[in-house]
């Protein structure tokens, strides 16, 4: 129905055109039919603009609750991540190299905790948690390296030098 009111509208125009150019006198008056053709004409042509409108602002939606899933991620990650005390051991039996171990070993969040979860939460809670556990970690292998040397010295260190 639309084809056929749009083909009368140009139809009408190029008949319009047709007898100016002959020289012809013609008296244009817009009926209701055309009236409505040129409004539906005008509506066909404006629909894409509208929606993509709405698409944009979907997507503007979208983006802002990504945002706010990675960020809540992050949150639960750095709460629920816990070091792990055998770090002090690491510390204290390697020294300065349990403190390496624990500054780049990056403990893995538990599984659990991100099932059935965005990806945007589980990318925010991920990077979260590892970096609060290592860090957690490396204070614990400092602790143990720290409570090495207070007994290494404090038993008589490098020893006594006697002569």
């Amino acid at each position: 129905m639309l084809d056929t009111i749009l083909h009368n509208y140009v139809l009408d125009t190029y008949i319009y055109q047709i007898k100016m150019l002959s020289g012809g006198t013609m008296s244009y008056s817009l009926t209701g039919s055309k009236v409505v053709s040129l409004i539906l004409a005008l509506l066909l042509f404006s629909m894409p603009v509208i929606l993509k409108a709405q698409l944009l602002e979907e997507q503007a939606k979208d983006q802002q609750s990504a945002e706010q899933t990675y960020a809540q991620g992050q949150l639960d990650g750095k709460r629920d991540a816990k070091g792990n005390p055998l770090w002090i051991l690491a510390g204290c039996g390697c020294g300065l190299f349990g403190v390496l171990g624990a500054i780049l070993i990056k403990p893995n969040p538990p599984a659990q905790k991100l099932i059935g979860k965005s990806n945007d939460y589980v990318l925010g809670y991920t990077e979260a948690y590892k970096k609060a556990a290592s860090g957690k970690n490396t204070g614990y292998a400092f602790g143990g390296w720290a409570a090495y040397l207070i007994a290494y010295f404090a038993s008589g260190g490098f020893g006594t030098m006697e002569q």
